[in-house]
């Protein structure tokens, strides 16, 4: 009598089962990780080409300008005395004298340029420049011949191509126009300046006034060479940012731009009130201050703000799947859970693509939509219940207002974060307080084939 085997049971244990599907989340959360980086790397590089188009725009019009001085310039030959066995030898040096007061005048015009997908703002300044000189501090010594007619005032601009007019000097009751270059470029790199005879007034007081229209663009900086400066400045922009080693002792703006005001001292200035030769250089970046015109949208931060989050969109999303399973018996395959993951990161490239032509907000709202419509379609042959579903809408809709929120709170970003984390945490562990987790340690059978 032939009998028959039956068949061997294969004993496993059904909590491996929820935890491999528990690591190959986490592992699939990390992998999903890389088209996270593709896409940072993707941000990075648009917003590179923004910056060169943005410069190829400004090389047009007017670089990121500087003003600094003015200073005056008085050569003079210094005589050395020689032993009786040499010769006597002269050697030419500069007096650089800075002013006793300046005061400042700029009125900002600004306007936006657009090229391709991509904007920069410009302005034109029209700056009035007066102040005097105090001509007794040059010293007169004896060995020294000052040569009075050779002097010229200096005016430091770091891009002189953005002058766009003649600019004429009224040095006491005389006009003179200013030419091209610094004429001593060991004191100023760039800039204009102006021939000034001084044979016949050399002594006290001097004054000076100057006006020319300036462009430029990003940015409007000052390096104040006189013991006292009064700068004001009015434009009709409406985001400006106040950067430097000076911020503004007053500033109002409003919609339609702002005005604001600068007080420098002598003991705030980058220059003293006499050196000779190259002692000192004026419109240093390192020692300005001024006005950024700062467009208060750049999507591209924004973007990268986002990409930023795109760990904790993902957890979240693959908790709520994963309490789904846990909680309601709905099995969600390997390759479900790859394919969520995957539209959880187009999300990104969605955002970013249509935020360059229609703002970061309106983007997201768009993304957002299309990626949940996306995976609440795909998630019916899934979950199989209304109730469900309707969830899983719920859930995907406030994790994505959730982060819009923490991308607008840049200064309370950090916590209202933290907040938020705290009660998703407490919600997942009040909603599963309930779950016999040994429960799902039963071991169940299952026949193998014979």
């Amino acid at each position: 009598m032939e009998h028959t085997r039956p068949p061997r049971k294969k004993i496993i244990n059904s909590s491996n089962s929820i935890y491999w599907k528990a690591g190959f989340i986490i592992l699939l959360m990390l992998l999903l990780m890389i088209p996270n980086g593709m896409i940072q790397s993707l941000i990075k590089e648009r917003q590179n080409t923004k910056y060169e188009v943005q410069n190829e725009i400004a090389s047009s019009w007017g670089n990121r300008q500087t003003i600094g001085g003015p200073i005056l310039a008085i050569p003079y030959t210094l005589l050395h005395k020689a032993n009786k066995e040499e010769n006597d030898w002269n050697t030419e040096h500069v007096y650089f004298l800075a002013p006793e007061q300046v005061n400042i005048k700029a009125d900002v015009d600004s306007e936006i340029r657009k090229k391709s997908i991509y904007e920069e703002v410009l302005y034109t300044s029209g700056l009035d420049i007066q102040g005097t000189f105090d001509i007794d501090e040059i010293p007169i010594a004896e060995l020294e011949t000052i040569h009075w007619d050779k002097a010229s005032i200096i005016l430091s601009i770091f891009d002189p191509s953005g002058i766009n007019a003649n600019v004429q000097l009224k040095w006491n009751d005389r006009l003179t126009s200013m030419s091209p270059g610094s004429s001593y470029t060991n004191a100023v790199t760039d800039g204009i300046h102006a021939k000034i005879d001084l044979t016949s007034n050399h002594e006290g007081i001097s004054n000076f006034q100057t006006k020319l229209d300036l462009r430029g663009h990003y940015h409007f900086y000052f390096d104040p060479t006189a013991k006292n400066t009064n700068i004001t400045m009015t434009s009709d922009w409406h985001s400006p940012g106040f950067v430097g080693k000076i911020l503004a002792d007053n500033h109002d703006i409003s919609e339609t731009g702002f005005t604001a005001n600068w007080k420098v001292s002598e003991y705030s200035r980058s220059v003293p009130s006499l050196w000779v030769d190259s002692q000192q250089k004026i419109g240093n970046s390192n020692r300005s201050f001024g006005v950024e015109f700062i467009q208060p949208v750049d999507q591209y931060q924004q973007n990268m703000r986002s990409a930023k989050y795109a760990l904790l969109i993902i957890s979240l999303s693959f908790l709520a799947f994963f309490f789904f399973e846990i909680m309601y018996r709905k099995k969600v395959h390997p390759v479900q859970y790859t394919f969520i993951g995957l539209s959880l990161s187009i999300f990104y490239y969605l955002l970013l693509s249509i935020s360059e032509h229609l703002g970061f907000d309106l983007a997201y709202i768009i993304a957002t939509t299309s990626v949940i419509a996306l995976i609440i379609g795909y998630s019916k042959s899934i979950l199989q219940n209304g109730k469900s579903i309707w969830i899983l809408g719920v859930i995907l809709i406030l994790i994505y207002s959730y982060i819009f929120i923490l991308l607008q709170l840049e200064e309370f970003a950090l916590i209202a974060g933290s907040i938020g984390l705290f009660s998703i945490l407490a919600l997942v562990m009040f909603m599963s307080r309930n779950v016999n987790w040994y429960h799902m340690s039963k071991e169940v059978q299952i026949a193998d084939i014979v």
